[in-house]
């Protein structure tokens, strides 16, 4: 009986083992499908520098080139109307470049958070297992952070249109 009373004392005092169980099996799912993913495949150079095709500053040697931008952590997500973009492919920063910037140091200035700019080791050569890990730990919280903002803007826009509704329904009960 008394342990029967140092079990039930316990309970919700302590985290059940199922759900500790399940919350390590889906973080190994994350990370085994942010592994897996394309993606994953921008975590490398020759992946972000295979993006920059015909890259608007290659041509007269400028100093921000497409070979700067990917060791710089880039890859090219411009357009017709933007062709001078790219993001960074472990904390999602996207910036917009001039002929004559160095990408590594607009990278620290702009994204002081970023675990590239933060772990600091541009050639993969020199990463360690806990390096990747770091790099890939940091893209999937940038990822997360990314779509929770993407949520949260969804929910205002969605907040303020029901009270406009709620303020346009109350008015023409007057």
């Amino acid at each position: 009986m008394r342990n029967w009373k140092k079990f039930t004392d316990n309970i919700g005092k302590q985290p059940c083992m199922k759900e500790e169980a399940a919350h390590d099996a889906h973080s190994r799912n994350i990370l085994f499908e942010n592994l897996t993913s394309s993606k994953s495949d921008l975590l490398f150079y020759g992946h972000r520098k295979a993006t920059f095709k015909n890259w608007c500053f290659d041509k007269d040697n400028y100093q921000c080139s497409s070979d700067a931008l990917a060791k710089a952590g880039f890859y090219f997500t411009g357009s017709r109307y933007e062709p001078a973009a790219a993001t960074c492919a472990f904390c999602y920063k996207e910036m917009i470049f001039e002929e004559n910037d160095d990408p590594w140091l607009e990278h620290r200035s702009h994204s002081k958070t970023c675990n590239f700019v933060e772990l600091n080791k541009r050639e993969e050569k020199d990463w360690t297992v806990n390096d990747f890990m770091f790099l890939l730990s940091g893209r999937i919280a940038a990822e997360q952070r990314s779509k929770m903002k993407q949520f949260i803007e969804n929910y205002d826009e969605a907040s303020a249109e029901i009270e406009a509704m709620t303020a346009k329904a109350l008015h023409s009960l007057k």
